[in-house]
């Protein structure tokens, strides 16, 4: 089994695998719809080949055949370096419970928490937007406000779990310092999130951002990848409401905040769509959140990462280098945690930062901020996304929802918002075991005929 798997009982063990199985076949029979000029995958791609390796396979209209194949005995086997093996960091072990719950205190609340001993089928992280919590995705309200959340109610019948991230200086961590640095986030979460996203069973995950929520997303993305984790690429993302993160700095819409006295901060928190409310009664609690967490896309540029282009020579230059793979290279840092840029332009391009996993971007048909143009340079981001129609469909989606900025406080935009999301990732086969109807007659038989899963298994 994958490394993954380990000391799981063997019947979990069967079933993550089932799973992960009956995602790769419904995949390949998603994109084989959307892709009918592409010549079918051989029929042991489904046990044999990743989901990004899928992905890349119709992408590339059949070019970009996998040549390491999954569980392949006769595949070649990629031997680092002595000096990079040598420099190979321990896996590090999950971080305490109340560690894990600080940072994920509404994963219980929310109903979605798989306590059965069974990995889930699915894990959805989410990052909040600029001042709020993450009770935004992990709390439906109570009484005459309760608003049931169609992505919680996605999560609840898939066994998908909702991570969503409630970051230093609020909530029960209102003790904590404040955190203005995207990638410093992406740092602090990864130690703690690591061994349940990626090590502990083979459940995919995807992740969610609204606002400067998109960018953090992206920064943990990013990090992942580099990281080199089995599964680093998550079945989907989704970014809401903001630029993509290589927009020059003329070009941003908003005004820093360093520097603006309070009523001036006010006025640019108001451009934002923040509620009156908060100024007339709860600025003295508000005003250090929201200086912190805007100075997150304030001060944020896009640095290169030796990892970006996705070398496979990677571990051999990072040991070269003079630190681990995986591992942090040395930074030229101006003081405020970003490096430096040229004529306010970033350091990294979106061509060396793509990744291979699809995406949707969602915009507010009201927002004064962030124009659907802007969404819409996420695309370069993600590969395949410039090619025709159908490419497009399938690895990027561009969604307009009836709303301001703040849409997702806005009961029926979040409604609109959410389900989308759920629709998205049922599209992707996250977690749902595949019908007869998706399976194409070649595939059923194979399933079958390898013991892989009874025939029981294939109908709902």
């Amino acid at each position: 089994p994958p490394r993954a798997l380990l000391g799981i009982p063997v019947r979990s063990r069967a079933r993550a695998m089932d799973d992960a199985l009956v995602r790769r076949v419904n995949l390949i029979e998603c994109l084989a719809e959307d892709h009918e000029d592409v010549p079918p995958p051989p029929d042991d791609a489904p046990r044999l080949w990743s989901e990004p390796e899928i992905r890349r396979y119709f992408a590339s209209r059949g070019a970009d055949a996998p040549t390491r194949r999954r569980g392949d005995p006769t595949a070649k086997k990629v031997t680092p370096p002595p000096a990079a093996a040598a420099a190979a960091r321990p896996i590090d072990p999950p971080v305490d419970d109340a560690t894990f719950r600080a940072w994920f205190p509404g994963l219980r609340r929310s109903g979605t928490e798989v306590t059965d001993g069974r990995p889930p089928r699915l894990r959805v992280l989410c990052f909040a937007n600029a001042g709020n919590a993450e009770d935004a995705f992990t709390s439906e309200g109570t009484g005459a406000r309760r608003a049931p959340s169609p992505l919680l109610e996605w999560c609840r019948s898939n066994r998908a779990e909702v991570l969503a991230v409630q970051l230093p200086g609020r909530g029960a961590r209102v003790r904590e310092p404040l955190l203005e640095c995207a990638r410093e986030v992406a740092r602090a979460l990864l130690p703690v999130v690591r061994h349940r996203l990626f090590l502990a069973d083979d459940a995919p995950w995807a992740v969610v951002g609204h606002s400067v929520g998109s960018w953090l997303a992206f920064e943990f993305l990013r990090l992942a990848r580099r990281e080199r984790f089995t599964k680093a690429a998550p079945v989907r993302a989704f970014y809401s409401a903001f630029p993509a993160p290589d927009i020059a700095m003329d070009r941003r819409p908003w005004r820093p905040n360093a520097g603006l006295a309070d009523a001036a901060f006010r006025d640019e928190a108001r451009a934002w769509g923040v509620s009156e409310i908060v100024f007339e009664k709860l600025w003295g609690t508000y005003e250090k959140i929201l200086r912190a967490d805007f100075s997150l896309f304030d001060r944020y540029r896009l640095e290169a990462l030796d990892d970006d282009d996705d070398d496979d020579d990677v571990s051999a230059n990072d040991a070269n280098r003079g630190h681990p793979p995986g591992g942090h290279p040395p930074e030229e840092e101006d003081g405020s945690g970003t490096a430096p840029v040229k004529d306010g332009t970033p350091t990294a391009s979106a061509e060396a930062t793509a990744f291979d996993h699809p995406a949707t971007v969602f915009h507010g048909s009201r927002d004064a901020r962030v124009t659907e143009a802007m969404t819409l340079e996420w695309a370069r981001f993600h590969r395949g996304a410039a090619g025709g129609e159908k490419d497009r469909q399938c690895v990027f989606e561009s969604v307009e929802i009836e709303g301001g900025h703040l849409f997702n406080l806005e009961k029926d935009a979040k409604r609109a918002w959410l389900e989308r999301v759920g629709s998205a990732l049922g599209r992707s086969g996250a977690g749902i075991v595949a019908s007869q109807r998706l399976i194409p007659a070649h595939l059923k038989a194979y399933l079958v005929q390898h013991g892989v899963l009874p025939l029981e298994r294939l109908s709902l």
